[in-house]
């Protein structure tokens, strides 16, 4: 004799399916949670904190330099998140870095303070479709209570993968333009982008916000990548 299961029993079967998450990051059934964007125990085994220094960005006049404070290394799911956001096309997973660099709290992100996407080149704009900094900087902002500023833009220039530091450095010297808005004054600027390795993007869009009457506090990354590194952890 076939059991029929009744309409109260289906609807507990869908409920527990569609209460049965999939992690964000590497998509594996992550079990039963009331977070939709909650990493999977994996995942969350392989987010390695940074124990580096923050990276010292320098910066013209009074202030001499700002701290880039990046919460984990470039490595793990942290890179495999920063991979899936930047060249696969997932702009949710700026929502998932803008919530991890939240709950790792800041010491640049003071109250008052106004966040600053990174931007893209055109190029890179037209070929990604999005800029990877803003699906960060605009939920991170809700999370801090920060406000957020378009006032930076950024002319064409070839990637900065792969350069050493000196290279870096030249590849960016005269980017960085005025954006969409001006720059706000009065309140402390704090830059955002997804991973940090010499500084030299940061210290450039720094300089020119200063140079332009901002007042730069410091910068926030996801991730930080060391410009030499042997070790690989996945």
């Amino acid at each position: 004799m076939s059991f029929i299961p009744s309409a109260s029993t289906l609807v507990s079967r869908i409920a527990s399916l569609v209460a049965f998450r999939i992690c964000p990051v590497c998509g594996r059934p992550s079990g039963f949670r009331d977070a939709p964007d909650a990493l999977c125990a994996w995942c969350m085994a392989r987010l390695y904190p940074n124990g580096h220094p923050a990276v010292a960005v320098p910066l013209p006049g009074e202030r001499g330099r700002i701290l880039a404070e990046s919460p984990f290394l470039h490595a793990g799911s942290a890179r495999d998140l920063v991979l899936g956001l930047k060249y696969r096309g997932r702009r949710g997973l700026g929502r998932i870095a803008a919530g991890l660099m939240a709950e790792a709290g800041s010491g640049a992100a003071v109250a008052g303070c106004i966040l600053v996407p990174m931007p893209l080149c055109p190029s890179r704009i037209g070929e990604r479709g999005y800029n990877q900094a803003s699906e960060i900087a605009f939920p991170l902002a809700r999370l801090l209570g920060a406000g957020i500023s378009d006032c930076l833009s950024r002319v064409d220039r070839p990637p900065q993968a792969g350069l050493q530091a000196v290279e870096r450095r030249e590849n960016v010297r005269g980017t960085f333009r005025r954006g969409r808005e001006p720059v706000p004054e009065g309140a402390p600027l704090v830059l955002v982008d997804d991973v940090v390795t010499t500084g030299s993007t940061l210290e450039e869009a720094a300089r020119f916000l200063t140079g332009a009457g901002g007042d730069v506090a410091g910068a926030l990354t996801l991730t930080y990548r060391p410009e030499f590194r042997v070790d690989i952890i996945d």
